[in-house]
């Protein structure tokens, strides 16, 4: 067993290829603790490198690398114990694998890639990054996922650095990034496919629901057919011309952590290097097919106010005109009893009809309701409201423009949503606290039952109860003198399954 104060340059070369240039066998341990000094491959002499590998690392045994670095240019697998509080850099002109077990209690501390730009590393397993851990770009390198999850479970903005600007063919993630996430905190997300490279995201949460986690992929196939004819602010005058869409410029999959909650967040798409498009004056992002805005055409687009997770597009193209000019269109919620479509429209000529339509997935439509013409006028406004909504259903309207010719057009989408009255958290004090008893201000509509989980930054929950609450306000206490300092999700479920949350910062006394 090799221990403290130890330094090793490995260069090793075998005949037989199925050997490992470094082999910790079943039962043995390779501890590495306190190095100095020592060389970096690509001269880089800000590290402190404790193990040089010119080749594969097979571990069928312990490896502990404790706070200081090894360098690899070959596979690694992982078939016994790895412990590491410290770096894993990868470095080289040839693709290079991990194999074995990355996650959980054999996860990484801080990996970096320090290979020759455009190379792979290829994930053949499950690979996570601890809670205190970063993922670094340095000199180059993809990691290019092969179906599996690459999880970074640090919440802190930067623990990812260094990835490339967008179009680029380096530095990005080929595959399902899944990050931890807090909210109020922009987070980056340099995905992206072997086609289109480097295609970032960005999220922005305002309200997680309980959510801890958010994946994010690219692909560069479109999400359904390409939608046209779509209204759209071309100059921020609310609409006076729509555009056609002739080309899309892929997918980005973005999914929260399966925890049923209210989310509200914002997501922008941030493709780079798409060249093919032939002179776009405006694009448009689409979520599941469904318009959610339009703008001129930058490469970067962002949407507010998103409640749900789904397939999100963009696509580009020119514009075209209406056969009247349409100043707004909303839906709104009126006091959790109906919902009440209005728009307004100016130089309206040759307008026959409205007919308004209604989905609850933004897909499927079906006619709810007609609204006539009031004739040839040079403003005018009209009104439909919607007596048949259900409560707690995200529905989506649009209206279909049709003339006497019998052409027709439609509209962008809008949304609103009926609420039940349920729980909500007043306040949560003393937040930031220190461990002993925290104080929640529960106010209720009515009495009912609710269950309270706490959860830790990990995802993982640390405390559940029952309470009963009795209309108007309630308040509860935590005992939390036994918590560690950091991060912790408050959530509350009603007897209607719905969900309210709420962050608590816990710091040391």
């Amino acid at each position: 067993m090799l221990s403290k104060y130890l330094l090793l340059i490995i260069s090793l070369a075998y005949l037989t290829t199925a050997q490992a240039q470094l082999y910790i066998e079943t039962g043995g341990d390779l501890n590495i603790r306190n190095a100095v000094g020592g060389l970096l491959r690509d001269g880089d002499t800000n590290h402190d490198v404790a193990l040089f590998i010119d080749g594969d690392i097979l571990n069928e045994g312990t490896l502990d690398n404790d706070a200081t670095e090894i360098q690899f240019s070959g596979d690694f697998t992982n078939n016994g114990t790895f412990i590491t509080s410290g770096d894993e850099v990868l470095f080289g002109g040839v693709d290079q694998a991990l194999n074995g077990a990355f996650a959980g209690s054999d996860d990484f501390r801080n990996l970096i890639l320090n290979k020759t730009p455009g190379t792979y590393v290829d994930l053949n397993t499950k690979v996570e990054i601890d809670a205190s851990g970063v993922l670094e770009f340095g000199q180059g390198g993809i990691i290019r996922n092969n179906g599996n999850l690459f999880y970074l479970k640090n919440f802190l903005v930067n623990s990812i650095s260094g990835q490339s600007t967008p179009g680029t063919n380096d530095k990005y993630i080929e595959g399902t990034l899944r990050r931890n996430v807090i909210a109020g905190a922009k987070y980056s997300f340099p995905v992206g496919d072997n086609t289109h490279f480097h295609q970032a995201a960005e999220l922005l949460f305002t309200n997680l629901g309980g959510a801890t986690s958010a994946d994010v992929s690219y692909t560069n196939a479109g999400f359904g057919a390409i939608s046209d004819n779509l209204v759209c602010d071309v100059d921020g005058d609310l609409l006076d011309d729509t555009i056609f869409y002739d080309e899309q410029l892929g997918t980005w999959k973005i999914l929260a952590d399966g925890v049923n909650g209210t989310y509200d967040y914002q997501v922008t798409l941030m493709p780079g290097g798409l060249n093919k498009f032939t002179a776009p004056t405006h694009d448009a992002m689409l979520k599941d097919g469904v318009h959610l805005h339009c703008s001129s055409f930058t490469g970067n687009t962002t949407a507010s106010g998103l409640t749900d997770f789904s397939n999100f597009t963009m696509q580009a193209g020119s514009i075209i005109h209406l056969p009247v000019d349409l100043v707004s269109f909303k839906a709104s919620n009126v006091e959790n009893s109906y919902i009440a479509l209005d728009w307004e429209v100016v130089d309206e000529v040759n307008v026959r009809s409205y007919i308004v339509e209604r989905s609850e997935d933004g897909v499927l439509f079906r006619q709810i309701g007609q609204v006539h013409s009031e004739g040839d006028n040079s403003s005018i406004a009209y009104n439909f409201d919607d007596l048949t909504a259900q409560p707690n259903i995200n529905y989506y309207y649009r209206l279909w423009i049709l003339e006497h010719d019998g052409s027709y057009r439609k509209t962008h989408t809008v949304t609103a949503k009926l609420r039940k009255e349920g729980v909500s958290i007043s306040s949560v004090f003393p937040n930031p606290g220190v461990p002993g008893l925290a104080n929640i201000e529960l106010g209720s509509k009515r009495e009912t039952s609710i269950s309270l989980s706490v959860y830790d930054a990990l995802g993982r929950e640390l405390h559940e109860e029952m309470y009963s609450l009795t209309r108007g306000l309630n308040e509860l206490t935590l005992d939390t003198r036994t918590w560690a300092s950091g991060l912790y999700r408050i959530v509350v479920r009603d007897a209607d399954d719905s969900l309210v949350s709420e962050n608590l910062l816990i710091m040391e006394p």
